[in-house]
């Protein structure tokens, strides 16, 4: 750790350390924990600055919130549990060696290895017939009869009767049977989507999980018209649905996590396979790289969530909010990294700089990115979107599409690191450095 790092952890336990101290003045009796007022904004300052020291900290990966707040309670529990002949208000030597002991016991488990986690999913809208696939470290599998009975199975547990009558039994085996039956049902014929991550606990193993494999998702949808198979252009749609009434199931070291699933709506959504000309052509094979990377670089992650807010934009129905998420990639990726605010003229010299390969092509273009970017402003300050064009969405998807596939397929900018790199770049052509793109 780092001298930031340590500082932060030493806040964490003192926080800590505070909250047990008044809650051994304040506890009605052993055994028993109650956090109502002032102790509990304490509770809750303790438990967000140490989720937010995990995050912070990428070699150990991030906690949960409730793993966060259990950690607290056993801490407390440890230190306020009274020993003979002592009561819960006094602050004996016997109190202070449990309290001592339970903050270094809290230490040692803050900094605790985060461990691998193996999360599943079901993915609607893949073309079976592209199944298996592979992308940014995740695997989407056709589902079978044998993975469908294992996630039934994981879901609803092993039933083992204890203490009720026979009809009991009966009515419990039966709704377990259901529950079963409903889970082999709803996901049939549906890609099983499946990642390793790195968490301390199930909790925040499923929120990570999720999202990667929602970000690949986006990603996958961005680069779906590409595909040299047919492809539905009815769009996918990746608003996931009312999830199934599932418990979260999770297991260390490759055992699975099984949540929800993603929907892709009515599409069939095709893709070009990683090795195929067409996959370099359009930076398929590199966005697969840069998303399974454990360590992206400061301007690969720029291109990573450009990429997932134009996956985004390709999937949206409305044209308005389309036309918004295209906006919000392309600024993504052309954003000056000192500036603060929206890109304006910035934003329609970088567009023009970017795409268009002369001095004409350029100057159309800049004319262009300026209409677009007026809209977006319209939409932004009045939040009116019904002025936005099947025109105007094709307009700032060309736009974005050709920004984000120069950036993964040109080797002047796949040799880049950070934004400042980038930035150096777009001085050069505006100082006259190049006539190339």
């Amino acid at each position: 750790m780092n001298p930031s790092e340590r500082k932060r952890l030493a806040t964490v336990l003192a926080k800590v350390r505070h909250l047990i101290e008044r809650l051994r003045a304040t506890e009605p009796s052993p055994g028993c924990l109650t956090i109502e007022g002032r102790n509990e904004i304490l509770f809750d300052e303790a438990t967000e600055t140490l989720v937010r020291l995990r995050g912070g900290i990428p070699d150990l990966g991030p906690l949960s919130r409730k793993a966060a707040s259990d950690l607290v309670v056993e801490a407390a529990m440890a230190a306020l549990k009274v020993g003979p002949g002592e009561t819960i208000s006094e602050r004996t030597n016997a109190f202070v060696d449990r309290h001592n002991r339970a903050i270094a016991d809290l230490r040692r488990a803050i900094l605790a290895n985060a461990g691998r986690w193996t999360f599943v999913t079901i993915v609607r809208g893949l073309n079976p017939q592209m199944l298996p696939y592979g992308f940014g470290g995740t695997t989407f599998t056709p589902s079978t009869p044998a993975t469908l009975n294992k996630l039934a199975l994981m879901a609803t547990g092993r039933y083992r009767p204890t203490g009720q009558d026979g009809r009991a039994k009966q009515a419990i085996r039966r709704s377990v049977r259901q529950r079963r039956a409903l889970i082999r049902t709803e996901f049939a014929e549906h890609a099983v989507a499946s990642c390793e991550v790195a968490a301390i606990d199930s909790n925040a193993a499923q929120a990570l999980g999720m999202e990667k494999i929602r970000r690949c998702v986006d990603a996958m949808n961005f680069f779906a018209p590409f595909s040299p198979l047919p492809w539905d252009y009815g769009r996918a749609a990746i608003e996931p649905r009312r999830p199934l009434q599932l418990p979260w199931i999770a297991q260390r070291r490759r055992k699975v996590r099984l949540s929800g699933h993603i929907n892709l709506g009515r599409a069939s959504v095709n893709l070009p396979g990683m090795s195929t000309e067409s996959a370099a052509e359009i930076g398929l094979a590199r966005a697969s790289t840069l998303f399974a990377s454990l360590h992206p670089t400061e301007f690969d992650q720029r291109i990573m969530t450009s990429l997932s807010w134009a996956g985004r934009a390709r999937a949206e129905l409305r044209r308005d909010q389309a036309f918004m998420f295209w906006v919000i990639a392309l600024e993504g990726v052309l954003k000056s990294p000192d500036s603060r605010a929206a890109i304006t003229d910035r934003f329609r010299l970088r567009v023009a700089q970017i795409v268009a390969t002369t001095a004409s092509g350029r100057k159309t273009l800049y004319e262009k990115a300026d209409e677009l970017y007026r809209i977006r402003n319209a939409i932004v300050h009045s939040g009116d979107g019904t002025s936005v064009t099947e025109s105007d969405e094709k307009w700032i998807a060309e736009l974005a599409t050709r920004t984000l596939t120069r950036l993964l397929t040109d080797p002047e900018f796949v040799r880049m690191r950070n934004m400042g790199e980038l930035e150096a770049w777009f001085q050069k052509r505006m100082l006259g450095g190049s006539e190339s793109g």
